[in-house]
C-alpha cells in the first residue's frame, strides 16, 4: 500500500475567513483535525494584505479601530480520510467564521 491510497481522499484546499483576535485560528485546526484530517500547508493574510497586524498601543492595550471588525483569511490544503462535506458544515456553523470556500484538487473554489 502507497502513502497516498493510505490517504483515501483527495486533497482539499479551503479557504476560511474569519474574525480576528478570537482564538478562532485555533479552533479551526482542531475542528480540522477532529474531522480526521491534517494540514499539509498553511498561508494566511489579514483582508488588508497585511500578514501581520500590531493592533496593540503601547501599554499593551488595544488600539481604538473603528469601521468593520478585522478578518484574517487562511488557506489550509488538507489531507486524510475526513469527509469534506461534514467539515464545511462544521466550520461554516463555528460563531466568528465569516466564510468557508473549498476545493478539491482540480477545481475552483467554490
Amino acid at each position: 500500500m502507497t502513502w497516498k491510497a493510505a490517504l483515501r481522499t483527495s486533497p482539499v484546499t479551503y479557504c476560511i475567513e474569519y474574525l480576528d483576535g478570537r482564538g478562532l485560528l485555533h479552533a479551526v485546526l482542531d475542528v480540522c483535525t477532529g474531522a480526521g484530517f491534517f494540514v499539509a500547508s498553511f498561508s494566511g493574510a489579514g483582508r488588508d494584505g497585511r500578514a501581520d497586524r500590531d493592533d496593540r498601543d503601547d501599554r499593551g492595550g488595544t488600539r481604538d479601530q473603528a469601521g468593520p471588525p478585522h478578518t484574517v483569511e487562511v488557506v489550509l490544503t488538507l489531507h486524510g480520510r475526513g469527509n469534506a462535506n461534514a467539515l464545511t458544515e462544521q466550520l461554516v456553523s463555528t460563531p466568528g467564521i465569516v466564510t468557508v470556500a473549498y476545493t478539491n484538487t482540480d477545481d475552483e473554489f467554490s
